[in-house]
């Protein structure tokens, strides 16, 4: 998964230093608990693909991060992915 070995890099990098959090690894966890790790985090960063573009949790995800204006970096995990529709 390319996002989790990007998880993996950045903690390396950061050598731990920066908190990642994942909501991929954390499916469980309720809406006002997805919203405290977005509003304690320095930014966002969107794997974009098909199944993000169709998920509804990770589209209020980044509508709450625009919300509050945290920064967001978008990330296109999918080859010829193109984003449309939002």
């Amino acid at each position: 998964n390319i996002c989790s070995q990007l998880k993996l890099e950045l903690e390396k990098e950061s050598q731990n230093k920066i908190k990642i959090y994942m909501d991929s690894e954390n499916k469980d966890i309720n809406l006002d608990s997805r919203a405290f790790n977005i509003r304690s985090s320095h930014c966002v960063l969107a794997c974009i693909n098909e199944k993000f573009r169709q998920s509804a949790v990770c589209r209020s995800e980044i509508e709450y991060a625009r919300k509050i204006n945290k920064p967001i970096i978008g990330c296109i995990v999918q080859k010829n992915f193109k984003p449309s529709g939002w």
